[in-house]
């Protein structure tokens, strides 16, 4: 008898992974940390390198917005990157993760292009949330079409509970197909390359990771910002990205890759009729009854 088995996953190697296991500093061959005076969005952090706003204690990464003046601003956070480190195309991305509630609070784990050789913007939101609608998680795909006034938008929220206390995994699967957005696992947002314009699609290129927590701003500051509700922090347990390693685990175009699995099942086929022949005639003297042949729907 010959079972033939194919994989299901699209994702194969972790290819980039910070456990925060040390304490102290973040990692600087995994982490760069920006210095961002006056970040957009009319936010109303400082986003600096100090060990204040970024580091790693009690086995997670941690992430605080202080009240503290510096510069023009009022309070003070971090925005780590991987944009000198790590960049990537496709990939499952997991962030295990404790988000703040604070009124005004708006921490965000995202993707982003490059702004080099003139790019097209493309930016993945693998999970936003303001601190004026708690519990409320968000994933988002941003691009345009090469003009800044032709914007592609597509956004979907999720309820989540207890966000601040106890950790939840935010995900995305980034293929050249689709892009989906997950929580603990549970599918809630999916974007496939299929049903969007050509021109908007730019998800085909190498992007960085981000995580950082703003202060205020056009969203994070609609309701107002507490300002009694500070110091206010992101609690990373883990970041983990698994590489993409295509339909069934081949890595190859799409066409390809299915002529190969059809090809496997034909001599796959060929090979257990060939078994059965054998067997149906060794046993020709017997009486063999016919089986009932059923079809089967398989849910894929």
């Amino acid at each position: 008898m010959f079972i033939l088995s194919l994989a299901a996953s699209e994702f194969g190697s972790l290819i980039f992974s910070d456990n925060f296991t040390q304490s102290g500093q973040i990692d600087p061959q995994l982490w760069s940390n920006r210095v961002v005076p006056n970040p957009p969005n009319a936010e109303k952090q400082y986003y600096t390198d100090s060990d204040l706003n970024a580091f790693v204690s009690d086995n997670s990464l941690h992430i605080k917005a202080i009240k503290q003046t510096l510069g023009t601003k009022e309070y003070t956070s971090a925005k780590l990157t991987t944009q000198n480190t790590k960049l990537f195309k496709y990939g499952k991305f997991d962030i295990i993760a404790k988000l703040p509630i604070g009124l005004g609070t708006w921490p965000a784990f995202w993707l982003f292009s490059p702004e080099v050789n003139n790019n097209p913007y493309a930016e993945i939101d693998i999970m936003e949330s303001v601190g004026a609608d708690p519990n409320e998680i968000w994933f988002s795909v941003h691009s345009n079409s090469g003009s800044e006034d032709k914007k592609e938008h597509h956004t979907a929220g999720i309820n989540a509970s207890d966000i601040n206390n106890v950790f939840h995994t935010y995900s995305i699967q980034w293929t050249p197909e689709y892009i989906k957005g997950l929580v603990d696992e549970k599918l809630y947002f999916q974007l496939n390359k299929k049903d969007i314009e050509k021109q908007y699609w730019h998800f085909d290129q190498e992007m960085f990771l981000i995580l950082n927590l703003a202060v205020g701003g056009s969203w994070g500051g609609y309701a107002g910002i507490c300002t009694d509700c500070f110091p206010q922090e992101i609690i990373v347990k883990s970041v983990n990205v698994y590489e993409y390693v295509g339909v069934n685990g081949l890595k190859m175009g799409g066409k390809i890759a299915i002529g190969v699995v059809v090809g496997v099942i034909i001599i796959a086929g060929v090979i257990v009729g060939a078994a059965m022949y054998v067997k149906h005639t060794k046993n020709k003297k017997k009486s063999i009854p016919k089986q009932k042949m059923t079809k089967t729907n398989h849910l894929i």
